[in-house]
């Protein structure tokens, strides 16, 4: 097997609070696919804590909130294995109260995946340092992918 190949990542950004997020899958999606979405929901601190509902066909691979300055985020990671109709469609997001969010949609081709669901993990979500940790993988040697994802929400901050 060769290593896996992510595609090219759609994101989709909501900047009006909503419950729903129809975050938009990448072009080209075919049957065995994997499809991996992350994304962070935010609201206003005491407005409530924001849950995300896993959308039907899909299964969550990690949930996390945390409190920043003034504002509850929420951080979710699903997985799904695609059928082949996902090519451009959305699927909703929906959140337990009113978000603006953020989503990053992830295509890994049929091809370069051993098509096993219950090997797509997560490790440790670190909030304050965007610096990932070393990993190694369960799987040994074998050919792995590993992603790393950082995001902030201060504008004058500077990440180097």
């Amino acid at each position: 097997m060769t290593f896996p190949a992510a595609g090219t990542p759609r994101s989709t950004t909501f900047a009006v609070a909503a419950t729903s997020h129809n975050v938009v899958m990448p072009v080209t999606v075919e049957s065995g696919d994997l499809l991996v979405v992350v994304i962070q929901a935010g609201a206003t601190l005491g407005l409530g804590e924001p849950d995300i509902t896993t959308p039907s066909g899909w299964e969550l691979i990690s949930f996390d909130k945390f409190t920043l300055t003034a504002t509850v985020k929420a951080t979710g990671i699903y997985k799904r294995k695609a059928t082949g109709s996902e090519g451009g469609a959305s699927v909703d997001f929906v959140t337990s109260i009113s978000c603006w969010a953020a989503a990053l949609a992830v295509r890994i081709t049929a091809a370069t995946w051993n098509g096993a669901l219950a090997d797509i993990t997560v490790g440790t979500l670190a909030f304050g340092t965007p610096d990932p940790p070393t990993v190694t993988s369960a799987l040994g040697s074998a050919d792995n992918l590993f992603i790393a994802l950082g995001g902030w929400s201060d504008d004058a901050a500077t990440v180097s």
